[in-house]
């Protein structure tokens, strides 16, 4: 399968370039007006994206031992954002704040039903209902866009739930914590005052640990979870910056540099990308107790290679681009951490070792910046680990798995010089889901199903075959 798929990216490049060389750039019908860009100003805008959160949870129980699995909540958030910027050069600094209502939660629970006596069912939810950052920008503007990193401040609101019996009372605590975020993105003008722009931040906010006492009809005691709070925050958004809109310039001799007047999308292209995926795989696990209700969440670094063809008619560009990635991403939960004589320990390991899609593109030209969305076929492999200990007993299975979905997604790609162009991209990808049976001897059988749903944010630079830019001749 990556055999096939990377020739398949080859291919296209390979036939797309020769067409490129064989076919006249298509002539740019009416020039874009000459303007020079003043990303300086204040500005005020809005933004709706999605959060994966990553949080390793560590739940002490003292009889039975600890579980270490991980919470990974997720849902869509939204909020507002104000700033200014300083622009010298080529160089823009700034300042900028923003407040996000977010729907992400998540929950665990082992011996979810009802369990016969002596048989302990035990949980932790997690949700953040809200969260702000304030940052600095460090930026490289190229006419009306902007590529930035970002970093400063961050705070919010975490609410963590114990529940360690299933009837009896929950202990539910709110934290308000403080810590920091680092990010980046790629935002460009749209038309007047107003941009657009896709966004990508990590924001840590230290950990969280909450206690509940057990009711002595529960058996009594106290149970304490401990929780990383890490946050993955994709989001697209728009500004209106105050001020002047961009003027014409007056005449060429006030010009440093030639003026970009309009870019042609047209033509094959190749490039390379980075960047981070967050899978959140709900599963099931059934064997002699109850289900098990959890989430396997693998992260990790990605990065590959991409190639395809656009065709520009005007401001719109449709395109078609295939690419092929290695990723990084692994997680690995266990249930009954510490093997002791007579407890079942289990350990879960989910990885993604290489991910690929074949995807359109649909996008809006507004010169040297393109806004679009993509969507297609998806393909990846799944590695799952089920280790199983009771001493002295030890088994282990391993189960590889190639699956076939969909992927969805959109970003903003702009010029960089000459044919050289910088995306930033996320991707949604649903690869169905998996399942694995396992009986081996001295332990009960039991079936594992889980989701396969990744989250992926990357930047990447593509070169494009034949004709740059159109440039004012002077």
């Amino acid at each position: 399968m990556k055999r096939l798929l990377l020739g398949l990216v080859i291919a296209v490049a390979t036939v797309a370039s020769a067409q490129a060389a064989d076919l006249a750039a298509r002539p740019v019908k009416a020039p874009i007006a000459a303007s020079v860009y003043s990303w300086t100003g204040f500005y005020i805008g809005g933004n709706f994206g999605y959060g994966v959160g990553h949080n390793s949870s560590e739940p002490f129980f003292g009889a039975p031992p600890t579980d270490r699995v991980t919470l990974a909540p997720r849902g869509v958030l939204g909020g507002l954002q104000i700033g200014y910027n300083w622009q010298a050069g080529n160089w823009v600094l700034g300042a900028e704040a923003d407040w996000q209502w977010t729907d992400q939660r998540d929950s665990y629970c082992f011996n979810c039903i009802s369990f016969p006596p002596g048989v302990i069912g035990r949980g932790v939810a997690q949700e953040m209902p809200w969260f702000g950052t304030v940052r600095g920008r460090l930026g490289y503007a190229a006419g009306p866009a902007l590529f930035y990193a970002t970093g400063g401040l961050a705070y919010g609101e975490i609410r963590q739930t114990l529940d360690c019996c299933f009837g009896a009372p929950t202990a539910t605590a709110t934290n308000s914590k403080t810590g920091w975020t680092a990010g980046g993105g790629v935002e460009a003008a749209l038309a007047g005052n107003w941009t657009a722009k896709v966004e990508y931040l990590y924001v840590d906010l230290g950990s969280v640990s909450n206690t509940q006492i057990i009711p002595l009809a529960f058996g009594g005691g106290t149970q304490v979870a401990t929780s990383d709070v890490r946050n993955h925050v994709g989001r697209v958004g728009v500004n209106y910056r105050f001020g002047a809109p961009p003027a014409p310039a007056a005449a060429p001799m006030f010009a440093k540099a030639p003026v970009l007047l309009a870019y042609n999308w047209t033509g094959a292209y190749v490039g390379g990308n980075v960047g981070y995926g967050v899978a959140r795989n709900a599963g099931v696990q059934t064997f002699a107790l109850p289900n098990d209700q959890l989430t396997i969440s693998p992260d990790g670094v990605v990065g590959g290679a991409q190639a395809g063809y656009n065709w520009q008619s005007g401001s719109v560009v449709l395109g078609l681009e295939g690419d092929f990635q290695w990723s990084g991403q692994k997680d690995t939960i266990c249930r009954l951490c510490q093997p002791t004589l007579g407890t079942l320990t289990q350990n879960f390991t989910q990885e993604m070792s290489w991910l690929a899609t074949a995807r359109g593109r649909l996008g809006y030209a507004a010169g040297p910046a393109l806004f679009y969305v993509t969507g297609g076929a998806a393909f990846g492999e799944i590695k799952t680990t089920i280790n199983q200990q009771s001493p002295p007993l030890n088994q282990t299975s391993q189960f590889n798995s190639t699956k076939t979905g969909w992927t969805v997604g959109g970003g903003i790609e702009a010029a960089l010089g000459g044919n050289w162009s910088a995306k930033a991209e996320y991707l949604y990808v649903d690869l169905g889901n998996v399942t694995y049976t396992v009986t081996q001897p001295g332990f009960g059988p039991l079936t594992l199903a889980t989701d396969v749903r990744d989250h992926v944010g990357r930047v990447g630079v593509n070169y494009k075959f034949g004709s740059g830019p159109v440039v004012a001749k002077y």
